[in-house]
């Protein structure tokens, strides 16, 4: 009912017009990314395009890196570098779909593939340590392995602690996971 409800309040938005009540919209927006395809994409991204509130647009541009499908979240990566994105505000894009774990590959292939873009953005600021503790939310030793081997051939200046501490709360929940792993399934077993 609530999915039903965010769907139905969403639609309701209509050019220039916004029923939903301020405090409801990160949440209806959010909802309806978790649960949306290409049409609700399309119609965050024109919003955010025509939209002068930064706060609005800063909740879209959360809700544009929760979506499930890959394309989408790729097309918001996309998206955070246009002209239509603050530079500021790319990290958030890129630090929310890093953080959705159908997101986490889409992201760091991004990232790659555009850091020269990146680190002329904000190489020697101190803002590029923000633009990489978000790769702390990956989960395997293949993820630590990748990001170390990168940033060991691409600079990053002022970002070398924020590399050390990705690294290693990538390998700390790697060991745990190892850790724990069989003493969590047997105790969700029981729990059904």
């Amino acid at each position: 009912k609530v999915v039903e409800r965010a769907q139905k309040m969403f639609q309701s938005i209509k050019k220039g017009e916004n029923p939903v009540p301020p405090d409801l919209r990160g949440v209806v927006y959010g909802t309806v990314a978790r649960h949306g395809e290409g049409v609700e994409h399309a119609k965050m991204i024109e919003m955010y395009k025509t939209l002068t509130l930064h706060e609005e647009k800063n909740r879209i541009g959360a809700a544009l890196g929760y979506f499930k499908d890959k394309e989408l979240l790729q097309k918001t990566l996309d998206f955070s570098i246009s002209e239509y994105v603050r530079s500021q505000d790319m990290m958030r894009f890129t630090g929310i779909v890093a953080g959705n774990s159908f997101g986490r590959e889409i992201v760091w292939k991004f990232t790659k593939k555009n850091w020269n873009f990146i680190l002329e953005r904000y190489g020697g600021q101190k803002d590029l340590p923000y633009f990489i503790e978000p790769f702390g939310s990956f989960q395997t030793e293949k993820d630590a392995d990748d990001i170390e081997k990168f940033f060991s051939k691409n600079p990053a200046p002022g970002a070398a602690r924020a590399i050390e501490q990705t690294l290693e709360r990538i390998r700390a929940k790697v060991l745990w996971v190892a850790r724990d792993k069989k003493n969590i399934a047997s105790w969700l077993r029981k729990k059904k």
